[in-house]
């Protein structure tokens, strides 16, 4: 259970719990906290990063995530002679995906009901509604004071203006041991 960060550089494979399938990762800015989301879950996990890279204390702590409404039935759609069972319906899942904190703590990640904010204590604190149908798929804090949210949604950017500042998360090159 190791995983690369600036204090510890070294790639290894992490393991989790069977049927969990990591969706996207993000670390605080001290390195020191990782969520990890599993985008078919309603709830995203949270792991303590060692100095070595090692994660340790994996548990669902944020959730559970707004789950879009399943779709409606078109009424002009022909009727089917049977009942449709759990396996013809198409599944809802949160989609989560994208995620960034602000310098307060907070969490926010794009899901298939729009951008969901929890604060620290791992309650959900809001939902912003989607500009389009389509999902969102990513978010990061912008801006000259990291004070815009930045928000992909398939073909387009997003970006609105908040009260609250970003955590900024570039490195500089003399940190990083890339070419």
């Amino acid at each position: 259970h190791r995983f690369p960060t600036r204090r510890a550089p070294s790639l290894k494979q992490l393991l989790f719990t069977d049927g969990f399938r990591p969706n996207s990762i993000i670390l605080w800015a001290d390195e020191g906290k990782g969520v990890v989301t599993d985008s078919e879950q309603p709830h995203l996990w949270t792991f303590r990063v060692e100095a070595d890279g090692g994660l340790k204390f994996g548990e669902r702590y944020y959730g559970p995530l707004v789950v879009p409404p399943a779709p409606t039935t078109n009424a002009s759609a022909p009727r089917r002679s049977r009942p449709a069972s759990a396996a013809d319906q198409p599944a809802v899942r949160p989609g989560s995906d994208g995620m960034t904190v602000d310098n307060d703590g907070r969490l926010y990640v794009t899901t298939r009901a729009g951008l969901q904010m929890f604060d620290p204590t791992g309650r959900l604190g809001g939902v912003i509604a989607k500009p389009q149908e389509k999902s969102l798929s990513n978010v990061v804090f912008g801006g000259p004071k990291f004070d815009t949210l930045y928000v992909t949604c398939t073909d387009k950017v997003y970006c609105r203006k908040t009260k609250v500042v970003g955590t900024p998360y570039s490195l500089k090159r003399s940190e990083t041991k890339a070419p």
